[in-house]
Order: C-alpha cells, then structure tokens, then sequence
C-alpha cells in the first residue's frame, strides 16, 4: 500500500508539474494521466480508475501527433477496466478496438497482439464462454516459444493467466506447466515485487491440492502465506486467498487445528477489509 500511495504522488505532482508549463505537451500529460487510471485499477479502485482511463483516450485523441499504439493501448486498459466492473458489452467494444488497431500496426506474434489475445481471453473466461476463451488462449499458447523466449514480467502474467485458465477447465497438470513457467520468470525478473512471486506460489499450491499431492500443495501454500505476512502489512485480496486456501488444505487432509488457525486470521483480516470499506 505504502509503494502505491508514493506511486500516486509521484504521478500527481508529475501533471502539475506539466500543467504549470507555459507550453504543455497534452501526450504526456494524456499518458502521466493514464497511469494513475492503472495504479486504480492495481488498487481495485475500478470506477476512479475508469474515469482517468477515459479521460487519459480523450485527451491523447486529440493531439495532432498521437502515437496509435499508445491510442490501442488506452483502449485496452478501458477494456479491462471495464472487465473489472462487468460491463461486459463496453469491455468488448473496447478490448475489439485495441485488439483491430494492434493489428493494423503490428503483425505475427508481437507482444501487443499477444497482450490482446490475453484480454480476449480474460474477458470471455470472465463470461465462463469456455470455448470463446480457449480460442483466444490457444493462440497464446501456440505462442508459447514466444512466450518463452524473454525473462520479461508481461510475458510471464501471459503465462500465469494461461495456467490459471487452464486449471479452471479442469486440465490441472497442463496448468502446472504454464503456472510453474510463469513462477520461475516472475522470480528471475521481480525479485523485489514479492506479492506477485507469492500469487504464483498460491496458484501452484492450488494446482496440487486438486491433485491430492499434499506435500507439494503445502509447499507452496506455505511459501505464499509466509511471504504476505512478512511483506504485506495490510490484508488484501490475494492474501485472502492464500489464508482460505491454506485453511482448506489442512481441512481436506484432516489437520482440523491448522485449518481453524488458517480461518480465523482469515476472518480477522476480512473484518478490518470491511472496516476500511
């Protein structure tokens, strides 16, 4: 929290810095604009982050020297933002045109085009259109050498989202291999962004438990609980998670005491995140 509240300022002094020049460049302020939309939409906050999204397209639209990938950009992330309020029709319209414009710019396998496949996929996985989804996503793991290729953070959020898809339809091992992929870039380029590093270890740990392999379910669950609590101050939603899935394995494989352990700061944090509300 402490990371984004400094982010936030940094970007808010940043346009007022721009909106106190005699000559103001509108594109970067469109764009400083844009990124405090997506710090929103990291904190969850979709509605505020919508109205920077929308705001940041409007004013890019009208610069006489717009870059149209940074327009397909804006779109997207208007898309996603969209997504995350179940506006599905908006998200679609949006998504489409990021996804139209990308390819008019770019051919093959760029990382644009496969980051439009991925928010295809996102969205009808959201709708649970199983086979709409995994259209998109198969084009993604076609791409898989591609995905591969790069120790980059953008290509292993592509992989994770992949792996989590994939344990949702129920194909556990070949969510493994995408989620295990994913975890090993996400270590090697992020060392200091933990949350991320303990999200794929609860996604693993999850994978494991459906398949009954106790010792790698609690390994991993394990090590996503320990690195939240020594590296999150405030109960957030991944956390949450990882505190429910911790209290379900134990349950499930009998250790009714861990298990109650596991809710009960489950429930302890849930109150303050309601507290907060």
């Amino acid at each position: 929290m402490g990371n984004l509240k400094r982010a936030f300022k940094i970007f808010q002094d940043s346009i007022a810095m721009q909106l106190n020049q005699s000559e103001r460049n509108w594109l970067q302020i469109a764009f400083t604009i844009n990124q405090i939309g997506l710090l929103y939409l990291k904190s969850r906050s979709y509605k505020k982050a919508l109205s920077y999204l929308l705001e940041s397209l409007n004013i890019a639209k009208k610069c006489e020297n717009t870059n149209q990938r940074l327009i397909a950009n804006y779109f997207n992330n208007i898309g996603l933002c969209y997504l995350k309020l179940s506006n599905y029709e908006k998200a679609l319209k949006y998504i489409n045109q990021s996804h139209e414009l990308r390819k008019q710019i770019f051919k093959g396998n760029h990382p644009d085009i496969l980051d439009s496949l991925n928010s295809l996929g996102l969205f009808y996985s959201d709708l649970n259109e199983k086979n709409l989804a995994l259209k998109y996503f198969d084009q993604l793991i076609q791409n898989r050498e591609k995905l591969n290729e790069e120790n980059n953070l953008f290509k292993a959020n592509l992989l994770n989202n992949i792996g989590c898809y994939l344990l949702k339809c129920g194909n556990t091992k070949q969510a493994i291999e995408y989620l295990q992929k994913s975890y090993q870039k996400r270590k090697f380029v992020s060392e200091k962004n933990l949350k991320i590093i303990a999200e794929s270890a609860n996604n693993i740990g999850v994978c494991y438990q459906y398949l009954n392999d106790k010792e790698k379910s609690i390994q991993y669950l394990n090590q996503s609980h320990s690195i939240f609590q020594k590296y999150e101050q405030d109960f957030h939603f991944i956390y949450a998670t990882s505190l429910s899935n911790l209290g379900q394995h134990y349950q499930e494989f009998g250790d009714y005491q861990k298990a109650q352990e596991s809710l009960k700061e489950f429930q302890c944090g849930a109150i303050i995140v309601n507290k907060l509300k």
